[in-house]
């Protein structure tokens, strides 16, 4: 029968004393597990706090500043003189952009042909004046001048002149 003074090992479930540091029958050591308990309850609770703190950072403005952000990037239907900067890739959709993104930087050349020839990415030489019609943060979509299709591409692609 467990008195106040007493309770049952975790381990093996025998009645042992309540201030015992750990089991006499099974050996089971209370101390290390107590210890182990409180620095994972602590670890959790510090990893908790820091993700706060970076949420509410974030939203207050310490990492970035959106407004800047924002300006820095076009916006829908973007008017001025903007050409290709250099030679680069444009895909029918941000999805497939994405991907061909993906195979560049994994050196899938042989892919990344496959889609070209499928026309659902073409060429974009440099120099070639575009204008801007949408955007997020990493891609703009572009439409070349006197054309009706646009690209998706890196935001970094077209450049004003």
């Amino acid at each position: 029968m467990i008195v106040n003074h007493h309770r049952k090992c975790p381990e093996c479930n025998e009645v042992i004393e309540k201030a015992a540091p750990g089991c006499k029958y099974c050996g089971e050591n209370f101390r290390i597990n107590t210890v182990y308990t409180w620095m994972v309850n602590i670890g959790t609770l510090v990893f908790v706090g820091a993700m706060m703190w970076v949420l509410i950072s974030w939203e207050i403005g310490h990492f970035y500043d959106p407004p800047a952000l924002v300006a820095e990037r076009p916006s829908k239907s973007v008017t001025g003189e903007y050409y290709i900067g250099a030679i680069a890739l444009g895909c029918v959709t941000e999805d497939v952009y994405s991907r061909a993104f993906s195979m560049m930087t994994n050196r899938e050349w042989e892919a990344l042909a496959r889609v070209v020839e499928s026309g659902q990415c073409v060429e974009l030489p440099e120099g070639m004046r575009v204008h801007i019609e949408d955007s997020t943060f990493s891609m703009v979509r572009i439409r070349p001048a006197g054309e009706v299709t646009a690209y998706w591409t890196g935001i970094e692609v077209p450049i004003e002149r």
